[in-house]
């Protein structure tokens, strides 16, 4: 019975380590799937914010090769305009990629810098093409200029403006992910603690179990022994009893026989008969007092009530 008890606690207190293990694995795999999300999160952040640099490197070295074409008239100035624009538009195309599940102000960004680089663009075709029709036309060239620094300034505007919006969710997802990582090892630790407390528990209610158990077997140890005890004091009082009463009897017997042969005897002579046989009675009913009180401490006593006609 003791160990059907035990193995309830056992069976209770694993059960109850394994549900807490299984709610703290499932908590972490939750914040594990959004800590992944959030990384995936920072790395297209990252990549945002290095196309934005790239885009706007681009439209430098694609201002340079227009610049260096009209002073120098190089072919490879041109080409190297040329290249800086394809980039340009691959730059936005991709940002406008990226973005495409971003909030709207976002998106609407995105399409502002598309169409300010288009219109630089144009300037910068618009400002080639008078350049080969008339290399010495400078104020239109300086018009055309004016435009273009005019539209750069807000191209960069919007383009600082985004990559700065994009770092503050790069930083909120950094503190999110920390977030994340300290609540895993925190549950982690606290789980830990937790199952070895519950094993703690269950160790010390089977030990305190044990111990009644051990207690309680002594005291029924300690009850057989006295009931032992008690029977061999029954025993022992028995027979001190019958061992008193026969030479007692016989000395009442012999008393009665001196007593009936001594009818004519002196009468100091009878009375010391009545004294001998008073003393073999007193004591024969001392000895029946000490046996029924020792049945009665032991418990051996029965009660057997009768009607006394008072």
């Amino acid at each position: 019975m003791n160990w059907l008890k035990q193995g309830k606690w056992i069976a209770g207190g694993f059960g109850l380590t394994v549900l807490l293990m299984g709610t703290i694995s499932l908590v972490s795999y939750r914040n594990t799937l959004a800590l992944r999300q959030r990384a995936a999160e920072v790395e297209v952040t990252y990549e945002i914010i290095d196309n934005l640099a790239n885009l706007y490197a681009n439209m430098a070295v694609a201002e340079s090769g227009r610049r260096g074409y009209i002073k120098t008239g190089s072919p490879s100035e041109l080409s190297r305009h040329r290249r800086a624009i394809a980039l340009m538009q691959s730059n936005w195309q991709l940002l406008a990629k990226q973005l495409e599940n971003g909030t709207d102000f976002e998106r609407e960004m995105v399409t502002q810098i598309g169409d300010l680089m288009y219109r630089r663009i144009a300037l910068f075709n618009q400002s080639i093409a008078i350049y080969k029709s008339d290399r010495s036309d400078d104020i239109s060239q300086d018009a055309i200029t004016v435009k273009s620094v005019e539209v750069r300034d807000k191209f960069q505007n919007l383009l600082t403006y985004l990559q700065a919006s994009q770092k503050r969710n790069l930083r909120s997802s950094i503190a999110s992910s920390r977030d994340s990582i300290r609540e895993n090892s925190l549950l982690g630790l606290l789980g830990t603690f937790i199952s070895f407390g519950i094993i703690c528990g269950v160790y010390f209610l089977i030990f305190w179990q044990e111990k009644r158990r051990q207690k309680s077997d002594e005291i029924h140890r300690l009850l057989l022994q006295e009931k032992e005890l008690s029977d061999l004091k029954i025993q022992l009082f028995s027979m001190i009893s019958h061992e008193f009463r026969t030479p007692l009897t016989v000395i009442l017997s012999a008393s009665q026989l001196l007593e009936n042969g001594l009818k004519d005897a002196e009468q100091s002579s009878r009375k010391n008969l009545y004294r001998i046989q008073s003393s073999v009675k007193l004591m024969n009913q001392f000895l029946t007092d000490i046996l029924i009180l020792t049945r009665a401490e032991s418990g051996n006593l029965s009660c057997q009530l009768e009607p006394l006609d008072i």
